[in-house]
């Protein structure tokens, strides 16, 4: 049995054990063998040591270390696209229960109860904030999914 070895390089590296495992597969595609390295360190075993240990890495042979780089560059590119061009909330069919207006922002919405009682139980104020719209017009705001029950927004 011949056996290969290759001096290998680290051209990936995440905190998150999907990420790498779905980099690994794009290289996987494209003919690249890789391997993950710490993954049972970072990513179970001890996962608190993960950003000390420099995350969970993928490895290329160094033969393959510049075509690897640019399909993951080529990757990484696909997959955050759609990310940044998500709406968080379907905003663009929604208007103000108020004046109908269609100028409306997301916004954080504190939530005082829970605010109190966390005050309480830690021994430090706590802030805690729902995600909700509020009209850009009226001034308006209502929690995000709920039946546009108008609440005060408070401050941030």
């Amino acid at each position: 049995m011949e056996s290969l070895q290759y001096a290998m390089e680290v051209v990936y590296r995440s905190i998150y054990e999907s990420d790498v495992y779905l980099a690994r597969t794009a290289l996987s595609f494209a003919g690249i063998w890789s391997t993950v390295l710490d993954a049972n360190t970072a990513g179970g075993v001890a996962w608190h040591y993960s950003l000390a240990i420099g995350g969970i890495k993928l490895a290329v042979a160094d033969k393959d270390c510049e075509s690897a780089k640019a399909i993951l560059n080529e990757y990484l590119k696909k997959i955050e696209q759609p990310a940044r061009n998500m709406v968080q909330t379907p905003i663009d069919t929604e208007v103000c229960p108020e004046c109908r207006s269609a100028d409306l922002n997301i916004t954080w919405i504190p939530v005082k109860f829970v605010s109190i009682l966390a005050t309480i139980i830690f021994g430090v104020p706590v802030p805690v904030h729902v995600e909700g719209i509020q009209c850009n017009k009226c001034g308006a705001c209502w929690k995000n999914g709920s039946a546009r029950k108008l609440i005060n927004c408070g401050q941030r």
